[in-house]
């Protein structure tokens, strides 16, 4: 619809001016570790929890909105991902329980990427291995205000020619960290708070060998 193709518009032309005008906070809860990042009318959150070692990330609004993935910790005895974790689809606030119905409302929208291949503009990627990615592409990557994952590493805030560059929030399992920071070419240039999550992510008894 037109008024949103204007809003679009204004915010990618936004970021482009001013790529650090993300708002962003870490805040430490009894049950839960929050991290959550605004830009314009667009928010994204990764909520890890203390007791489990759960974790969801994706779109936010009060609580999960629009797609996002939670990653539940197993604890299963024999279970072949005991002590890691097995990925749950969230549409619109909700689990789904198939991939189909969250692949479907992707589709339908023509937010999606076919064969890894994801044309410029609002994307929603998503791949087998609990890897989500949200936001404008450019150039086939993520650019600008967005939900991205890499190699352990989950974050939300900006990027530039496919590298973390601006403020953002970073949930680090290789690590054990969960970091608000500013990053330049990929590197933390600036730490604005961080919290060791290494005790709520020990390997359970059952889980070992």
């Amino acid at each position: 619809m037109p008024v949103k193709a204007v809003s679009f518009i204004s915010i990618v032309a936004l970021i482009a001016i001013n790529p650090l005008q993300a708002a962003c906070f870490l805040e430490n809860r009894v049950d839960a570790i929050l991290g959550i990042c605004t830009d314009n009318d667009i928010r994204y959150a990764i909520k890890f929890e203390r007791k489990t070692g759960s974790f969801y990330y994706g779109q936010w609004r009060n609580g999960p909105a629009g797609y996002g993935l939670f990653m539940n910790r197993v604890f299963e005895r024999g279970h072949a991902y005991c002590g890691g974790w097995r990925h749950e689809y969230y549409y619109e606030g909700r689990e789904v329980q198939d991939t189909s119905e969250f692949l479907d409302s992707i589709d339908s929208q023509g937010i999606g990427c076919r064969s890894n291949v994801c044309p410029d503009g609002f994307r929603v990627e998503y791949h087998e291995v609990s890897d989500l990615r949200i936001g404008h592409y450019v150039d086939g990557g993520p650019e600008g205000f967005s939900v991205s994952t890499e190699l352990g590493s989950y974050f939300i805030g900006y990027r530039h020619s496919h590298g973390l560059n601006g403020e953002g929030i970073e949930l680090n399992l290789i690590e054990k960290t969960f970091t608000h920071a500013v990053w330049k070419d990929g590197r933390v240039v600036k730490t604005i708070k961080t919290v060791n999550i290494s005790d709520h992510l020990k390997m359970p008894a059952q889980c070992e060998q």
